[in-house]
């Protein structure tokens, strides 16, 4: 059984207890937080507005969404059933349970996508539960009102999918994200229409050549979807993971095969984001020498396939980057989830408690915070969200005191 943190801690002037909010002060003043982030002063503001009691939820993965103002976002485990939950949560941190998950066998469990905004409505899925436990795609209302609208069924109806990890992305009303399992047990990609009418796209084949299990989220461009799959492709054993397309009709395409090793990346788990016609994206290894070629890497990929290494994570500015990339003012941000000179997490005092960076297109990387565990947060596995020129994020979990806990947090570049 999980332990939390319920005690409170002094931070200079603030109290923070776990499971409430920090105030969200910064020495730059409030109207710095309106400025473009290229025009701010060069030190970066880092603030934990929120810190998880288990009740509230705990372990976030995904990102947060920001819809008017108030940010959204799902824990996978914690709430009444320790099965996860949706919560909101203010920028200046008062946060509120919508859902919890796991009342009866029908309901999703472990939440680990992010949610997606269409019309006022929001829609994520689950890993587990439902009728198979296959996970599922729900709807939720902002006032906390949960639908399920599909249950994913495997091997059970025709070559299913099974366990969605990454959120669902809308074109033109129609829903469509990947599984991790099911089809021919590599994993699928799926559109489902807001009424719950849900169709196979691809199947990821037995042999691995073009891909398996695609852990990461979709992006469209142009009305072509790109995705990764954390393995597949021809490098060593399950292979170092792809970069593909598929049509709305299913058709796929392998665009780039990772080799690992110290001149690539290896396992993409994040997804990928489009900025003008390139893909940028992560991997959780590969990479430098320096780190035993297991650190990490951000890379840029050409719709036709060309791919190139921005950046070689060497553990002091961050390793293992579990999240994908965002991009805002020109600049890409993103976060790893091991790394920098923290020490106070659950993997220990030499992997670190990870970094938040910010990265150039043309691949001059910055360590805007160190997380140092305890009180300051740790581990992040979930990408960020830019609402006016401040970064949004959560910390997965970490030590304080010896109890596990998670952390919503705000920074400004």
């Amino acid at each position: 059984m999980r332990t939390f943190a319920r005690f409170c801690l002094s931070i200079g002037a603030t109290a923070l207890f776990a499971g409430c909010a920090l105030p969200l002060s910064s020495s730059k003043g409030q109207d710095d937080a309106q400025l473009p982030i290229a025009a701010r002063a060069s030190a970066p503001a880092y603030h934990v507005i929120y810190q998880f009691d288990g009740s509230t939820g705990y372990f976030p993965a995904a990102p947060l969404l920001d819809v008017g103002g108030t940010l959204y976002g799902t824990t996978r485990h914690g709430g009444v059933d320790q099965d996860g939950v949706v919560y909101s949560i203010s920028r200046d941190g008062a946060e509120k349970v919508l859902h919890s998950f796991g009342d009866g066998s029908e309901d999703g469990q472990d939440p680990a996508a992010g949610l997606l905004d269409v019309n006022g409505t929001l829609y994520g899925t689950t890993t587990d539960g439902g009728n198979s436990h296959c996970g599922t795609v729900y709807s939720i209302s902002r006032s906390g009102k949960e639908k399920v609208l599909y249950s994913f069924r495997g091997a059970e109806r025709g070559f299913d999918g099974c366990s969605p990890w990454a959120p669902l992305i809308d074109v033109n009303g129609t829903l469509y994200g990947t599984t991790k399992r099911g089809g021919h047990d590599n994993g699928t990609v799926f559109s489902i229409s807001t009424k719950g009418i849900e169709r196979v796209l691809y199947r990821f084949s037995r042999h691995n050549a073009d891909g398996r299990t695609p852990w990461g989220g979709l992006v469209d461009v142009s009305g072509t979807l790109y995705g990764t799959t954390e393995f597949g492709g021809n490098c060593f054993g399950p292979g170092c993971g792809t970069v593909y397309s598929v049509s709305a009709g299913g058709k796929e395409q392998v665009l780039y095969r990772f080799r690992g090793g110290s001149s690539d990346g290896a396992f993409p788990i994040g997804g990928l984001i489009a900025v003008k016609g390139t893909l940028y994206g992560t991997t959780y290894s590969g990479g430098s020498s320096v780190c035993n070629k297991t650190c990490g890497t951000v890379y840029s990929v050409t719709t036709q396939g060309t791919e190139k290494v921005l950046h070689y994570f060497e553990r002091s500015d961050g390793a293992k980057p579990h999240a994908g990339l965002i991009f805002a003012d020109g600049t890409l941000y993103g976060t790893t989830r091991r790394g920098g000179s923290g020490t106070g997490c659950l993997f220990g005092h030499k992997s670190g408690c990870g970094t938040v960076f910010s990265l150039s297109k043309s691949g001059v990387e910055r360590v805007l915070h160190n997380f140092a565990g305890d009180a300051d947060g740790g581990n992040p596995v979930a990408s960020l969200v830019d609402v006016n020129g401040t970064l949004y994020g959560t910390t997965a979990n970490h030590l304080l005191h010896g109890d596990a806990v998670s952390t919503v947090f705000a920074l400004t570049p």
